[in-house]
């Protein structure tokens, strides 16, 4: 609930006159009612109008300071009293002494800071699935999540592209596992890079459905094996 009082009955500036002038032309019909004024034109009566309309401009600000003007507005039919009738002005108690706001430390400062750090990170590459550079996500992606072409052959060569990106522990994600290839490229591409099962999950659904938002799943939690070189020692006889 507002918090005002009254202020006076006749224009404390240009603006105001201006505006009171507005509202008597809507209330001649010179004017088609809208807006604030239109209220006022409906609400008022007016004799009142015509007193507010004809201050004259002599002696009145062009408006009134940042001050005043944070906290005068003009009462419209929602806000009037007995004490404060419509056109008149109110006083809003609680724009003229706002709360103070707290100054921000550097406590808080490092708080928001922190938080925004937290915030996961989200990239968005509009690429072919094929012609990524994956050099900045090496071993940093602990779940993967295909759902790009399913056939066999597709499926195994993604799992053979993006293998450089799993971290050491990854759980690998295959949609539409119904699909016939989905599972086939998927068991391949991980024989393929040498990754050693450890949990593996198949749901399917009862009813193969074209049109369905879901279609199965093959979920895969891979280890990745580090890859040891064997080297040969060369054995040189001389004769």
């Amino acid at each position: 609930m507002r918090s005002f009082e009254f202020v006076s009955e006749k224009a404390v500036s240009k603006k105001q006159q201006q505006f009171f002038g507005i509202v008597r032309a809507m209330q001649k019909g010179d004017m088609k009612k809208g807006g604030e004024a239109g209220e006022v034109a409906k609400d008022m009566k007016v004799s009142d109008v015509k007193d507010f309309a004809k201050t004259k401009h002599k002696g009145l600000p062009t408006k009134k300071t940042s001050e005043e003007a944070a906290g005068v507005g003009i009462v419209t039919k929602q806000n009037a009293t007995a004490d404060v009738p419509v056109g008149g002005e109110y006083m809003n108690v609680k724009k003229l002494f706002p709360k103070n706001k707290k100054k921000k430390t550097k406590e808080d400062s490092v708080q928001e800071l922190v938080v925004k750090q937290q915030r996961p990170k989200i990239d968005v590459i509009n690429k072919d699935i094929f012609s990524v550079n994956l050099s900045s996500y090496k071993d940093k992606i602990n779940m993967w999540f295909y759902d790009g072409p399913h056939d066999a052959l597709s499926t195994a060569r993604a799992v053979e592209y993006y293998a450089s990106s799993f971290s050491q522990e990854a759980v690998l994600i295959f949609d539409d596992a119904n699909w016939d290839g989905v599972v086939e490229g998927a068991r391949k591409g991980i024989n393929a890079i040498g990754a050693e099962v450890g949990y593996e999950k198949l749901l399917l659904c009862d009813v193969e459905d074209s049109n369905s938002w879901w279609n199965g799943l093959y979920i895969v939690v891979i280890n990745k094996v580090e890859q040891t070189l064997k080297i040969e020692e060369e054995v040189v006889v001389e004769i």
